[in-house]
């Protein structure tokens, strides 16, 4: 079985960039640590020569959206053990700590963005309800169609 908890997240969105995806810690016995073990960002369109900046944040209260499928990475772990929760498409913003970007980069969406960081380099969150990572592209110019995924351990 695999460690606690690791599980793959995909997000897509259709016109003026990303928009926020949430990543939060679960409630009760449920609240665990996280790390990003992996991420990636494309553009499913046509090639075109721009550029696309995501940035990713620590917040401390969850926005309100639609929840976003969880997929377990091992298929004997069980998808009701996860702790932490997945939200996209928000219609209220989370609260996101001041100062806190963890990672921000732009690239040309030609090549989409890989980022696989070294053993002790992951982007952790806390065992604390609600509070966890955003994934945001906050400038997006250009219409258009970008997915994201993330894979994601609990600890």
């Amino acid at each position: 079985m695999a460690a606690l908890g690791a599980y793959g997240i995909k997000a897509a969105a259709a016109g003026a960039g990303l928009g926020p995806l949430e990543i939060a810690a679960g409630a009760g016995a449920l609240a665990r640590r996280g790390k990003m073990m992996f991420f990636s960002i494309g553009c499913s369109d046509a090639p075109a020569d721009h550029t696309i900046t995501f940035q990713i944040q620590r917040k401390t209260a969850t926005g309100t959206g639609g929840a976003v499928t969880l997929a377990v990475i091992d298929s004997g772990d069980v998808i009701a053990d996860i702790g932490a929760a997945a939200l996209q498409t928000m219609t209220i913003t989370a609260t996101i700590t001041a100062n806190t970007i963890l990672m921000k980069r732009s690239f040309n969406t030609k090549y989409g963005y890989d980022f696989f960081p070294p053993p002790g380099g992951e982007i952790m969150y806390p065992a604390t309800p609600a509070n966890g990572i955003v994934v945001d592209t906050p400038i997006a110019a250009n219409a258009d169609n970008l997915t994201a995924y993330l894979q994601i351990m609990e600890l």
